[in-house]
């Protein structure tokens, strides 16, 4: 609006009006003194520096030309919330990234999504879990190794400073704490303060998907790529039972031991949990 009430352009930034618009600024002594046809009152303590950082923009990007954009933050919300749950979901294409930016392990991550997706499957309908909390639990299952890339020991934890912390293109603020969660109670003992940042009415169902990646993770501890066994899952209240093939168990005695302390473990989700096998 500046730029065409000096008749500088038609209504478009660009790399030649910028200056001109930098010099009559610095005519005023000062913010009070600011008279530049176009700008409103309310947006006069601000103007220099939005003037000092599009200088900057256009310097470094080598821009020539901007025009302002007829859409504003509202149609933007519309627009990232149209793509979630299909092919052009913004949230996946963050996932994908991360996988690469960490060195993600992607083999290995699809065969933890997978596994726990099966799970999820079979006791859904009895934890009432939903497409978003299957949606959740496969993007956490891709990520859960995301904290390798700063430390083995205590990789979880690192995970979920990670994805708290990190801008992640269109996740919400919420969705990143839950998505931290699951990675920080993936493995090892729950800490109380694991959940505190979930809210109320998504808590039950964090923990519930929590339990399941923990499942799938220890599932595959071996990195091994033969085919899983059979998997049955049953949940009744805050029971769940997994039932395993026991040649193939006893194959694994490492696998079996950390199976067995999962119980205990399992507590800190407020889960009570049972292996047997068949």
């Amino acid at each position: 609006e500046i730029c065409a009430a000096l008749k500088l352009t038609k209504g478009a930034i660009t790399a030649e009006a910028l200056p001109l618009v930098r010099e009559r600024l610095l005519q005023a002594d000062r913010i009070e003194d600011i008279d530049l046809p176009g700008l409103s009152a309310d947006r006069r303590p601000i103007i220099a520096g939005g003037v000092l950082v599009l200088e900057a923009v256009f310097a470094a990007l080598g821009l020539q030309r901007m025009q302002v954009s007829k859409g504003a933050l509202r149609e933007g919300v519309l627009y990232d919330l149209l793509g979630r749950g299909g092919a052009d979901d913004p949230r996946e294409v963050s996932v994908d990234a991360l996988m690469r930016r960490y060195g993600i392990d992607a083999a290995q991550a699809s065969r933890v999504e997978a596994t726990a997706l099966r799970l999820f499957d079979q006791v859904a309908t009895s934890w009432s879990l939903d497409a978003d909390d299957r949606r959740i639990l496969s993007r956490a299952a891709r990520l859960h190794e995301i904290g390798l890339a700063i430390a083995h020991s205590g990789y979880h934890v690192h995970g979920a400073y990670i994805l708290e912390h990190s801008d992640i293109a269109g996740f919400s603020q919420q969705e990143q704490r839950v998505l931290a969660a699951l990675i920080r109670t993936h493995r090892r003992g729950i800490p109380k303060s694991g959940f505190e940042l979930i809210p109320d009415r998504l808590l039950a169902n964090t923990r519930h998907v929590a339990a399941l990646l923990r499942l799938a993770v220890l599932l595959h501890r071996a990195h091994e790529t033969d085919e899983m066994p059979v998997l049955r899952l049953r949940a009744d209240g805050e029971r769940l039972q997994l039932a395993l093939d026991d040649r193939w168990l006893r194959a694994r005695p490492l696998l079996r031991a950390d199976l067995a302390g999962e119980p205990d473990d399992m507590l800190g989700l407020g889960v009570t949990f049972k292996l047997s096998s068949e």
